[in-house]
């Protein structure tokens, strides 16, 4: 899902991942660092929400979107 040149090297520090559902839409949820992210991409935009917390609380925020 990372795709930025030289953000590889940051994946084994990323603590836990997982496939969530947001709004019907399948999602890669991360955490690291006491946040969470869910990346998900709909008709060609893909969308990114980030929060303090976790993957439960990132995918609720995604979801109120």
């Amino acid at each position: 899902m990372i795709t930025a040149d030289g953000a590889a090297q940051y994946l084994d520090q990323l603590e836990s991942n997982t496939t969530v559902t947001v709004d019907g839409q399948t999602a890669t949820a991360v955490t690291r660092d006491g946040r969470a992210t869910v990346v998900w991409t709909t008709d060609g935009t893909t969308t990114a929400v980030t929060v303090t917390g976790t993957i439960e609380d990132a995918q609720t925020a995604a979801n109120g979107l």
